[in-house]
């Protein structure tokens, strides 16, 4: 194991590692191990969208790989060089513990600096096990455990650099996993958050939020850049570094991620919705016919933060 040890996600209090998992000594709960990655999901915790969330993309795990490199050679290398500029932020040294929320399959972690110490958390058991293996392959120090960003499994004021990718708009709290990635961050720490923004008008953020749900309905809500500024503020945060890209889309290849081909009823349904929005941009997604797909615009934030100072 790492330096930084586990704690109860619900208590924050220590754990006993014992064969079968870990054992809160207070509550008796365990949590168990699979394969090498520990589950801290009590019963009940995963409600709601989080619930949502977790069946769709461990039901889409094995192909999520595939179509992110197929995305990845349409897009030219354009999102390798997205992934790369929002990772050079945390400006990282050797040996610092990275902990990244929601990590998906790994994939950010072949652009960071292989000597440091890597954690990550995710709810998806599917997506921790390509995960496991790109790290792996990557000969990095790492540990990986499953559970929720509303409930970190770390102890407080533990790593260097706390980041978060793309994921805001699924969580059934933002508010208390923001918190959460706050708390877990050293004083002097870093946080890195990228995310969609939704557009400020309320017709548009309608619209927009009703497509998103549409095409994937674990989503939530998409925030507006008022909403994520208000958010950092009352979490204590102030913004050493923001910038806001238009990350240009396929709407086919979209809508393939989320586990739709062309054809079928749930693709059908959002893309007549997009279309239908495109009359004046009701929607916000600047969309455009381009032959049989549709090209359209996620407006993406980047927020490098740290604690306000006392000063």
């Amino acid at each position: 194991m790492l330096p930084i040890p586990y704690q109860d996600p619900i208590d924050q209090g220590p754990l006993i590692q014992e064969p079968a998992g870990f054992r809160n000594p207070r509550t008796g709960t365990v949590y168990p191990d699979r394969n090498g990655i520990p589950v801290f999901l009590p019963p009940g915790v995963v409600e709601g969208p989080n619930a949502l969330y977790q069946k769709m993309y461990d039901r889409f795990a094995p192909f999520y790989g595939v179509l992110t490199r197929l995305y990845a050679w349409w897009k030219s290398g354009a999102d390798a060089n997205r992934r790369k500029a929002y990772l050079d932020l945390l400006e990282v040294h050797g040996g610092a513990s990275f902990l990244e929320v929601s990590v998906g399959t790994g994939a950010n972690w072949q652009y960071l600096k292989p000597d440091m110490d890597f954690y990550g958390l995710d709810l998806t058991a599917g997506m921790l096990d390509r995960c496991y293996r790109q790290a792996r392959r990557l000969k990095l120090r790492f540990e990986l455990c499953q559970g929720l960003a509303e409930h970190l499994p770390f102890p407080s004021a533990a790593f260097d650099c706390v980041f978060h990718m793309g994921g805001i708009n699924f969580f059934s709290d933002p508010r208390a996993a923001l918190a959460e990635m706050v708390r877990v961050a050293k004083p002097d720490g870093r946080l890195v958050i990228v995310d969609p923004l939704a557009p400020e008008s309320d017709a548009k953020y309608e619209i927009y939020n009703r497509l998103e749900r549409l095409r994937d309905p674990s989503h939530t809500l998409t925030l507006r850049l008022t909403e994520f500024l208000r958010l950092f503020d009352e979490a204590g945060l102030e913004i050493l570094r923001q910038s806001l890209r238009r990350r240009q889309r396929s709407f086919n290849n979209w809508m393939l991620r989320g586990g739709h081909a062309p054809g079928t009823k749930r693709y059908l349904e959002t893309r007549k919705l997009m279309e239908d929005s495109m009359d004046g941009d009701r929607g916000g997604f600047s969309a455009q016919s381009l032959g049989e797909d549709l090209h359209f615009v996620h407006n993406e934030g980047m927020f490098l933060l740290a604690r306000k100072s006392c000063a």
